[in-house]
């Protein structure tokens, strides 16, 4: 067992973000089919579900940074400076979730 001061280890974290991100992708895979077919799916529920996990685990209810870094970071692909910063005004990086999860451990 290793013992790891926060609640999930990175490489977890990661892993984790990454499953998210493919079950995204996953999803929208599916309702572009689903155009020629006339239906769509939503794995939407699944998505907070697994959100909701992670900011409670790092008790991030109060800024909600994995839910910005998953809906209005596009999973940091819409990362750019200017976005998030820190109270003395320096670039807060989320392109990834390694540098998500360093920002959750710095604020737990």
């Amino acid at each position: 067992m290793i013992n790891n001061k926060y609640p999930i280890t990175k490489q977890n974290f990661i892993k984790y973000i990454n499953n998210l991100k493919q079950l995204c992708l996953a999803e929208e895979s599916l309702n572009s089919a689903g155009k020629i077919l006339d239906f769509s799916i939503s794995f939407g529920g699944h998505e907070q579900l697994i959100i909701d996990i992670l900011e409670d685990a790092f008790d991030d209810e109060t800024f909600s940074w994995v839910s910005y870094f998953v809906y209005e970071l596009e999973f940091g692909s819409e990362w750019h400076e200017g976005c998030a910063r820190y109270k003395d005004g320096t670039d807060i990086p989320l392109r990834d979730a390694g540098e998500l999860y360093d920002l959750l451990v710095s604020e737990w």
